[in-house]
């Protein structure tokens, strides 16, 4: 239980940043297959799934609420070295995916998924439009305020189910970004100053709190929803979904190199001089690597405690 409330911090982290999809963290980190199974099975097995799922949950939330503001300033200050690790960690579960894949390896048209799965990710990621940041409802003040937070938890959390994408991107693309992660930050704030004992700041918070709310059920049904439709298909077809989510996965280390580390490291090249090259080539590479050993480690992790 502690092992998933950890991952589910790395899944709530994951949440946060545009581009780094939090369903293909859960593929890195072993457990996608058994969110899918026990967010269908709380009616028929509910003490199991609860077991699993509220130590991940209460996991995410804390990843959320501690990573509103700092991973973001972590990101936009150590772009470089982020991205690289993030790209580790995707790339770590190459090899498990794989044997995945191993039994439908014989039926070429498992090969058009790969494919398909390897391409839907980039050209998401090139024909979005221009992130817009600035547009945020602060406070709910009508029906429609209700209903554009809650159809915006729903889309966003339907479409996360899928290896690859990015929720944080998601709400970019809807518009909705600044008003998600601006409430969960101001509530987050609300928090601490109440526990400091600056009484009025609750107050402050209970606004954000709304929009936290509203937004939480559009995205529990969004996901009960997805979570159905996914489960179904990796029942009947389990090995032939890992050659889409293979490709997903690989699609998903290109476009985060595009984002984060790429630019990074042409500017080096170009303006840094070559000390400056040198030194990101090998700060890119470690922490690549770290974040390679980071899924591997946990991937063992899971083994043992599955034989156990």
């Amino acid at each position: 239980m502690i092992l998933n409330a950890v991952k589910g911090i790395f899944i709530g982290l994951a949440l946060v940043i545009p581009g780094l999809s939090a369903s293909t963290l859960a593929v890195v980190m072993g457990m996608y297959d058994e969110l899918i199974n026990n967010i269908n099975g709380l009616r028929k097995e509910f003490k199991k799934s609860v077991k699993f799922l509220l130590p991940v949950g209460i996991g995410a939330m804390i990843g959320i609420l501690a990573s509103a503001g700092f991973l973001l300033w972590v990101i936009e200050t150590f772009e470089l070295p982020s991205y690289a690790f993030f790209i580790g960690l995707v790339l770590g579960s190459v090899p498990v995916i794989f044997k995945k894949m191993k039994p439908a390896m014989p039926k070429k048209w498992n090969y058009g998924l790969l494919v398909v799965g390897l391409i839907a990710i980039p050209i998401l990621h090139f024909i979005s439009p221009e992130a817009d940041y600035n547009t945020q409802i602060t406070a709910i003040g009508s029906f429609g305020d209700v209903a554009i937070i809650f159809i915006a938890g729903f889309v966003a959390c339907f479409l996360i189910a899928l290896p690859g994408v990015s929720g944080a991107m998601i709400l970019i693309l809807i518009g909705q970004f600044a008003t998600v992660y601006g409430a969960v930050s101001n509530f987050a704030d609300a928090l601490v100053m109440t526990v400091r004992g600056q009484e009025d700041a609750w107050y402050q918070g209970l606004s954000a709190m709304l929009i936290v709310l509203v937004f939480f059920a559009g995205s529990v049904l969004g996901l009960f929803v997805a979570a159905r439709l996914i489960g179904a298909l990796i029942k009947r077809y389990e090995a032939s979904v890992y050659f889409a989510v293979m490709g997903i996965i690989i699609g998903a280390a290109f476009v985060l190199f595009d984002v984060g580390v790429g630019g990074n490291l042409m500017y080096s090249f170009t303006d840094g001089g070559v000390w400056a090259s040198v030194r990101d080539v090998i700060l890119a590479i470690a922490a690549l690597v770290l974040g390679y050993v980071c899924t591997v480690f946990m991937g063992k992790i899971d083994k043992k405690a599955a034989e156990n």
